[in-house]
């Protein structure tokens, strides 16, 4: 056995082949060891950091992870090992570029547990904390205490000594179990017993604080039942005082008591007075200033209403402050004793309203002066009832404004009395917006400047410009066309009429207004005068610088072209006659200032020279549009409407008019005009047209009678 166990290994002359293990391409180290390592290298990377050229690429090859066979998405953690730390690695570089401390979500997590262990080391390991342990006392506490032990109890308790008497033990075994079983029940209630005589010291000297508190509240009880009797005999002195006095003892009782509200004690007081004033008053000839003073001052009753819109004023010094807390106030359905006087002051002016107040009539500004006194002092329902009464009586009184009669008997076309009530009735011009723009379409342009139109210019610049721009400046443009230029009598009545509006508008708009209207009939005239055969050119001059110095003076400046223009055709007159010495070359040659706008009026009746050419003739138009003014004329006198219908009649190829009593344009007569005569279209045959006379049959007709 020895030999077979000493028996050496046999050698093989059979050729061994060793083959040498290479390292395991572990982490970075086994993947960049190659010849991929060093071209990096060569290239600018570094071991340890990303790819690229700020290394911002990933540092390590991409792991692939597996998840376990059926295991769906979630089943594992689905980052690598290579993707986490990847992940940590930018983390930390981006913190150093910002100049921060980088901390490891895993190492914060590290440092949290540590602390938790570290602060949960005293505990009991479980969920419920143990209690504490009750304090031990000793006799030398207990008599501290001022609770006297028996001194047969006090070998029992007294077990604070270290050394144990052998006197005390027994040799029995069941002995010393009852012993100390005795002794810590007596101690415990030993414990109890102190405990109780502790509670007991407390509760004496508690009694002492409480009996001072309870002093205190009898003396403030004293105190405030001293007070209400003073209030009682001051309130019962005030009812049989005048009104002046009455407020003055109020506002006393205020100073005298600042922290209570007196609203109903002071309502009670003051209703038998104000009641008795306001019995048979009238709004209109007596605003009873002195009550809505002193109640102002007083600022008896807060306006609670919450439902109205209209801003209160003067809230602030509150004497009689409202009872009731403000979510009180909201969900309450009954009135306060402030606003239930205020709605019997109501109910008196509402009486006078219905009776006696038309917003055009001259006692209206006695009863707004009133509403203005009372303002300041109403509840917020209370503004809100008397502005809508407001508005429907001014509503009513612009729908009865009749525009075309007050025209006709040249009354004030636009009433003033809407300004008074601005404050109450902020959007009244979007109601008579329509009666303006009917005045300014019918407003005879002879009359010149509509009275009152710059305090609606004022009151309302926007709106009022917008409508005189879009309604009246057309007129005014076809009523200048109209002027009739001869140079040996002239008239003006059209330029002052037309003059006469310059405050209303800008005076770039009456230049151009002199440009369109004026000039093209103006340089008409010009240059037939230039052309005539007689022509005084000096005095042609002179009759032009009338025109701009003293006619037209305040606009040379906006006009300096058109009177270049002018100038220019009459040096252009010169220059022909010097070359030619013939004046009919001159009216061959001499051209007509270029004007942008073509004149719509017909030509003035100027001195004409012997033509070699045929004039032309003035077209038939002109006539019917002169009488046409007339008729306009006539129907804004009768209350009437002219309007044209954007027709033909197709027999007769005139233009059709309709002449109705409406604003609308409905019903009423259509008709047309052949030179000085009227037609109109017969009822029951719409192809026949009858002549008619402008008379009172006319108007029947056209309103429908």
């Amino acid at each position: 056995m020895e030999d077979e166990e000493q028996q050496p290994n046999k050698r093989s002359f059979r050729q061994s082949f060793r083959q040498t293990k290479k390292p395991a391409s572990n982490g970075a180290e086994g993947h960049f060891s190659g010849l991929g390592a060093k071209l990096m290298g060569k290239m600018g990377w570094k071991k340890g950091e990303g790819l690229g050229a700020s290394g911002d690429g990933i540092a390590a090859p991409i792991e692939v992870k597996l998840r376990n066979t059926k295991g769906g998405v979630g089943a594992v953690s689905e980052l690598s090992e290579q993707q986490k730390k990847e992940a940590r690695r930018r983390a930390k570089k981006d913190a150093e570029e910002r100049g921060e401390v980088y901390v490891d979500s895993s190492e914060e997590e590290r440092q949290r547990r540590k602390r938790r262990k570290v602060g949960g080391g005293m505990g009991t390991g479980t969920s419920t904390p143990s209690s504490t342990p009750r304090p031990k006392k000793t006799i030398y506490d207990l008599k501290a205490a001022g609770f006297e032990v028996p001194r047969q109890l006090q070998s029992i308790v007294d077990a604070t000594g270290t050394q144990v008497k052998t006197s005390s033990l027994s040799l029995r075994g069941e002995q010393p179990v009852f012993q100390t079983s005795l002794a810590g029940k007596v101690q415990r209630e030993l414990a109890a017993f102190a405990d109780a005589a502790e509670a007991v010291d407390s509760d004496a000297q508690n009694i002492q604080l409480e009996t001072e508190r309870l002093e205190a509240e009898l003396k403030a009880l004293e105190r405030d039942v001293a007070e209400l009797e003073d209030i009682r005999s001051r309130i019962a002195e005030l009812p049989s005082k005048k009104w002046p006095e009455l407020i003055e003892g109020l506002k006393n009782l205020r100073k005298a008591y600042p922290s209570r509200s007196f609203e109903k004690e002071a309502i009670a007081v003051i209703r038998p007075t104000f009641e008795k004033r306001i019995v048979g008053w009238d709004p209109a000839t007596d605003t009873l200033e002195d009550l809505a003073r002193s109640l102002e001052d007083l600022s008896v009753g807060e306006p609670s209403s919450g439902n109205s819109t209209i801003p209160s004023r003067d809230v602030g010094r509150v004497v009689l402050a409202p009872v009731y807390p403000r979510n009180e106030q909201l969900s309450r359905r009954s009135t306060t004793p402030y606003e239930t006087l205020m709605l019997s002051w109501f109910s008196h002016l509402q009486t006078a309203m219905v009776h006696s107040f038309q917003p055009d009539s001259p006692s209206a500004s006695s009863f707004l002066r009133t509403i203005d006194t009372w303002f300041p002092v109403l509840p917020a329902f209370i503004k809100t009832r008397i502005s809508k009464q407001i508005k429907l009586r001014c509503s009513a009184a612009i729908d009865s404004w009749n525009v075309r009669k007050a025209i006709k008997h040249r009354e004030t076309p636009l009433p003033q009395w809407i300004f008074d009530f601005l404050p109450h009735y902020p959007d009244i011009f979007t109601t008579c917006k329509g009666k303006l723009r009917t005045v300014l379409e019918i407003w005879p342009m002879h009359r010149g400047v509509i009275p009152g139109i710059q305090l609606w210019k004022k009151a309302f610049p926007g709106p009022v410009d917008h409508m005189l721009v879009k309604h009246l400046l057309p007129r005014l443009a076809e009523h200048l066309r109209s002027l009739e230029i001869d140079p040996a009598d002239q008239k003006l009545d059209v330029v002052s009429a037309v003059m006469a509006w310059k405050p209303l508008f800008s005076s770039k708009v009456i230049a151009e207004l002199l440009h369109s209207a004026f000039f093209p009939n103006f340089f008409s005239v010009l240059h037939s005068w230039s052309s005539y055969a007689e022509a005084q050119y000096a005095e042609i001059g002179t009759w032009v610088q009338w025109w701009k110095d003293e006619t037209l003076g305040e606009y040379i400046a906006d006009l300096e072209s058109d009177w270049i223009q002018a100038y220019n055709l009459i040096n252009a007159a010169l220059d022909l006659l010097d070359l030619n010495g013939d004046k009919d070359t001159i009216m061959e040659d001499l051209p007509l200032p270029n004007v942008e706008l073509e004149r719509v009026a017909p030509a003035p009746v100027t001195p004409q020279p012997a033509r070699s050419k045929k004039p032309e003739p003035v077209p038939q138009e002109a006539e019917d549009v002169s009488f046409k003014d007339y008729v306009d004329s006539w129907c804004a006198e009768q209350d009437l409407l002219l309007m044209p219908l954007r027709k033909k009649d197709e027999t007769t190829g005139m233009a059709l008019f309709r002449i109705a009593a409406s604003a609308v344009g409905a019903g009423g007569i259509v008709v047309h005009f052949q030179g000085d005569n009227v037609f109109a279209q017969n009822k029951k045959d719409k192809s026949t047209w009858d002549p008619v006379g402008l008379d009172e049959e006319l108007v029947k007709r056209a309103e429908g009678r």
